[in-house]
């Protein structure tokens, strides 16, 4: 039995709309034909699409979450082929959903974003900031498309694809006893305190550093907003850590902050291209591709160590 593109279009809608009643009205389809192609996909793929909830209507099943996102995937590459027949050629239309971890995303995706815009200024990126667990969900349920994020949150449905390696350090205030060092070790901040940042994956990662070396690290404050961290942190009150070198030294206070090396041996999480396994990639989605590629790699860590000195 081949593959009814219509039929998949229903499923999608239903999905998004969370009824079949819904996905009738907006696709001006009846109700009894699109039941019929969602349990013709069941019967045919041996599992469930659709699961009924009391409260929400129709909910996708986990299964239906797998079968939703390629679905997505296979309408958009009909648009694309339709768009090529039709002597468009090179110029590209439509949207993307683009998933982001967001204590990067603006110092990255703008970046991506204006090169892509650039090229191919009728294409839409629709952008999904999210901590490392979410951004990795988004992609497994079909809510985004892409993403850029750290290799940190891992999960086996997702290809993660590396576009950088980090530069793990402390971060403290200029005016601590500890800034005149050009290094600072695990063991004499393990006594000080500890402004976390207090996010999924996140915060068991930077605690890893300490746990790794035998160390219990004096945790006082846990924020979830990183500019709330640097505030603390410019300050005095404590230290935190971070990732990339950020090329702005200031708080929104105005105090200074400096970072320095770890000593000791650290993991090094990669800045990635996240994308589903076994994906359908569209052109369009290979062109916000190749621009992370282009724009996100080691000479932009470069630049950044140039623009912020210790």
């Amino acid at each position: 039995m081949s593959i009814n593109l219509k039929h998949i279009a229903y499923a999608v809608a239903v999905a998004d709309l969370g009824s079949i009643t819904q996905a009738s009205t907006a696709l001006a389809v009846s109700q009894p034909a699109i039941s019929a192609a969602i349990k013709g996909f069941e019967e045919r793929y041996g599992y469930r699409l659709f699961a009924r909830s009391p409260a929400r209507g129709l909910v996708v099943t986990s299964s239906g979450r797998t079968f939703v996102a390629q679905a997505r995937r296979l309408l958009e590459a009909q648009r694309d082929f339709d768009h090529c027949a039709q002597g468009i050629g090179q110029e590209l239309s439509g949207e993307l959903h683009v998933g982001c971890y967001f204590i990067i995303a603006p110092f990255l995706l703008g970046q991506v974003v204006d090169r892509l815009s650039s090229r191919h200024p009728n294409l839409k990126l629709n952008m999904h900031e999210g901590d490392l667990v979410q951004v990795v969900q988004d992609l497994k349920g079909g809510h985004t498309d892409a993403a850029i994020t750290y290799d940190i949150y891992l999960d086996g449905a997702v290809e993660f694809e590396p576009l950088f390696d980090s530069s793990p350090h402390v971060i403290i205030s200029e005016n601590d006893g500890l800034a005149s060092k050009p290094t600072l070790s695990l063991k004499e901040l393990v006594d000080k305190p500890m402004v976390l940042l207090d996010l999924p994956a996140t915060q068991d990662y930077f605690l890893s550093y300490f746990h790794t070396h035998g160390l219990r690290p004096n945790v006082q404050y846990r924020l979830k907003n990183f500019e709330m961290v640097r505030s603390l942190v410019g300050t005095g009150v404590g230290f935190s850590f971070g990732f990339l070198p950020l090329p702005m030294r200031r708080t929104y206070q105005g105090n200074v902050l400096v970072r320095r090396p770890i000593e000791e041996s650290v993991p090094s999480p990669r800045v990635c291209l996240a994308y589903p396994k076994k994906m359908l990639a569209t052109r369009s989605l290979e062109a916000f591709m190749d621009a992370a590629r282009v724009t996100l790699n080691a000479k932009l860590l470069k630049r950044y160590e140039r623009k912020r000195p210790p």
